[in-house]
């Protein structure tokens, strides 16, 4: 394996780890450990692959996940999401919260970023209702996955991100391990108003049995299973984004459920569509907690 590619998978390493225990008590150090390098080459690498500091990025992530908290759920105290998020001292985090969003805690609370009824999805383009809408609450096997980290805005119709698709899809017919049943799978962490546009991560990911192993084009991880709201849409791309605000606002207020903040996935399956047809077939899938699962 070269070498660029094997820093790429311990850096991903450590960044799906920190997703994974942002409340925990993480620094540079824990990291370097988790990617299984010394502090400073960790350091070092870690800026060349994301383009900021370990330290800029835990702050920058906890920072965002605090501020989604806010939004998405209600019953939760500003003191505990201030530990959920990894911080010890409520003062520190809420001089750090003012410093990035422009207000306290308790501000951006009481004014929700995202509050629609309706959603036109992009110039020209039709409105959806919420009442179109087909929500379900499904439980999901884990996913493991052989995957293509993409940053980058989304939806932004550059043509990165299909490339990236191609890719996968290259790479596993090429070891054989594509079919016609095969399904590919977006995985979606960020939440692009809060997350910098050059600083969202996109998985491109397509399952994978326990044998694989990581190589110059795939790093591997798994998508936890658990309690999901599942929409099953077909759209054009630069509608992706709109449903996505409908379903996260629509299944937090209309279904008694928790947004979990984390592992929410677009899920591609093999579709039988005309090629000039431009829509996709996609099962959105976000991560909820229900209080029973």
């Amino acid at each position: 394996m070269h070498r660029i590619s094997a820093q790429r998978h311990k850096i991903h390493r450590a960044v799906n780890y920190v997703t994974q225990n942002i409340a925990q008590r993480l620094d540079a150090n824990v990291l370097a450990d988790v990617a299984c390098l010394s502090k400073f080459h960790f350091s070092r690498v870690f800026h060349d692959h994301c383009g900021e500091t370990p330290h800029e990025y835990l702050s920058r992530i906890r920072l965002e996940l605090a501020a989604r908290s806010l939004n998405y759920i209600e019953d939760k105290s500003i003191t505990d999401i201030t530990l959920d998020c990894g911080f010890s001292n409520p003062q520190n985090f809420c001089r750090s919260f003012s410093q990035k969003f422009g207000t306290s805690p308790r501000s951006f609370r009481n004014n929700r970023l995202i509050n629609p009824r309706e959603f036109a999805h992009s110039p020209g383009s039709r409105s959806v209702l919420l009442d179109d809408l087909d929500v379900q609450i499904v439980v999901q096997p884990d996913y493991r996955v052989a995957y293509i980290r993409h940053h980058g805005p989304y939806g932004k119709n550059d043509g990165r991100i299909p490339a990236k698709y191609s890719a996968i899809q290259a790479w596993a017919r090429r070891i054989g391990v594509w079919n016609d049943t095969s399904a590919l799978i977006g995985l979606c962490p960020d939440n692009p108003i809060l997350t910098p546009p050059d600083r969202c991560r996109y998985d491109i990911c397509i399952p994978v049995e326990s044998g694989m192993v990581e190589d110059d084009i795939v790093s591997i991880q798994t998508i936890p299973g658990g309690s999901y709201a599942r929409l099953r849409i077909s759209c054009e791309a630069d509608e992706m984004l709109g449903y996505w605000k409908l379903l996260t606002r629509h299944c937090i207020e209309d279904n008694n459920v928790t947004h979990a903040l984390t592992y929410s996935y677009e899920y591609y399956p093999c579709s039988q569509r005309d090629p000039s047809d431009t829509r996709m077939d996609v099962e959105l899938y976000l991560k909820i907690y229900t209080g029973l699962i």
